[in-house]
């Protein structure tokens, strides 16, 4: 969903979110989003999403991060120290993890953050919202391309302002996927 700002797609994305809880009850729900200040940070977008997703009756404190590392599937704990970069978990890196850098690193992230959408899932319909897409970082454009092509069911809403010839390289791969929906909200015309 693109248009400029005040054109009403935070309210579109609220009423996508309420209609989508009508009819799929058993879907999942989760809402991430940009922040201009936050955009140079890597998946900062996702944050709430994982936090809900692990932490969905409250906020995600040390309870919540004991709680979560206790339900990580066990192939995937030696991995645990690569979600620092999207929850706020302070786990040291070991020795598997010190030695990834760059695309490694990246790659075994997103791959671990993908499995995580999977399982906590479970198969169930899951509509994944980002408001202000335009602030995510190029990581976070990533993961969403990733996650639109890896996880199923899935209804993928970026809700943005129009990206222009700055659009990321992840965005118009998104835009052009045949299964893609593009809305472009602009100004009503006047009355007649």
């Amino acid at each position: 969903i693109e248009g400029a700002a005040g054109m009403g797609k935070s309210l579109l994305m609220q009423d996508l979110t309420a209609k989508a809880g009508e009819a799929l009850p058993a879907a999942r729900v989760l809402i991430g989003g940009g922040d201009a200040v936050e955009r140079s940070t890597p998946y900062y977008g996702w944050r709430p999403v994982y936090e809900r997703l692990f932490a969905p009756d409250g906020p995600f404190d040390a309870a919540a991060r004991e709680a979560f590392l206790a339900r990580l599937d066990p192939a995937a704990r030696s991995l645990a120290p690569l979600l620092n970069s999207v929850l706020p978990l302070d786990l040291a890196d070991n020795e598997l993890t010190e030695a990834m850098a760059g695309e490694a690193r990246r790659e075994n992230t997103q791959g671990l953050l993908i499995d995580m959408l999977r399982a906590a899932t479970a198969g169930a319909p899951l509509l994944l919202l980002f408001d202000d897409a335009q602030w995510l970082d190029s990581v976070s454009w990533s993961l969403a391309l990733r996650a639109r092509r890896e996880v199923e069911p899935l209804l993928l809403a970026m809700v943005t302002r129009p990206p222009g010839e700055d659009a990321p390289p992840d965005y118009l791969e998104l835009v052009a996927q045949p299964a893609t929906r593009r809305i472009e909200l602009g100004t009503l015309p006047p009355a007649v």
